[in-house]
């Protein structure tokens, strides 16, 4: 089995994917598959992705962010499945950091680290004011995360019936099932702010998609007791 697999999730993610992809092939370790799921796209997004040779497009039609994430945990062959947002960039060290601390800690199903934001360059000195940088911090995003195979063979697909925090409800999913996550404090995922930002979409009406995981978690931690 080859060691790790990169799954990428666009939508209509032209403008920035390039950048993403060379931020993942020119890691100090190199991935052994890249699979983009493009989710959708109406731009040049699936012709932006074939420039590189090393990447597998799945196209699906749009059915969001959990379902194209589904879509390429079922394609992945690797020991190890790593995650990044067709807007985002890893530092240079990225999967080596990852699979460094992932394989010293044999009793860990997964590898969190931190990431730190950055306001897209290409945004007016207005639409740029509209954000705000937070400082950098652990992430349980999927971009900062790096997954054994087997856990995702004994939690399943993400619930796609979430309209948002689909991640963070199979990240509780995993640690109500007692599996391990090991954090390490190294800067390895860089968040771009702009509006159309995966991030951002996935925030809209927060509130209620929220209180969904929150009552899903509440619920498992019931049925244990």
């Amino acid at each position: 089995m080859s060691q790790v697999s990169v799954i990428i999730c666009a939508f209509n993610a032209a403008k920035t994917l390039e950048e993403t992809l060379n931020s993942v092939a020119n890691q100090t370790l190199a991935a052994t598959e890249i699979i983009l799921v493009n989710d959708g796209s109406t731009d040049t997004t699936v012709e932006v992705a074939k420039k590189f040779p090393q990447v597998t497009v799945v196209n699906q039609i749009h059915k969001g962010v959990g379902t194209a994430i589904n879509n390429g945990l079922s394609r992945a062959t690797s020991e190890f499945i790593a995650f990044i947002d067709s807007d985002d960039l890893w530092t240079p060290n990225c999967l080596e950091l990852q699979m460094t601390t992932l394989k010293a800690n044999p009793q860990a199903s997964g590898s969190v680290g931190w990431l730190e934001e950055f306001i897209c360059p290409s945004l007016t000195a207005d639409q740029a004011s509209r954000f705000k940088i937070r400082e950098s911090q652990i992430a349980w995003v999927n971009g900062a995360t790096l997954i054994r195979r087997s856990l995702y063979e004994k939690i399943g697909k993400l619930n796609t019936e979430l309209t948002i925090g689909e991640w963070i409800d199979w990240i509780s999913r995993a640690k109500n099932s007692k599996h391990q996550f090991v954090t390490h404090e190294s800067i390895i995922l860089k968040r771009r702010l702009h509006p159309s930002s995966l991030s951002i979409q996935r925030k809209k009406n927060p509130r209620d998609g929220m209180l969904d995981v929150v009552r899903l978690a509440l619920e498992r931690k019931k049925a244990t007791k």
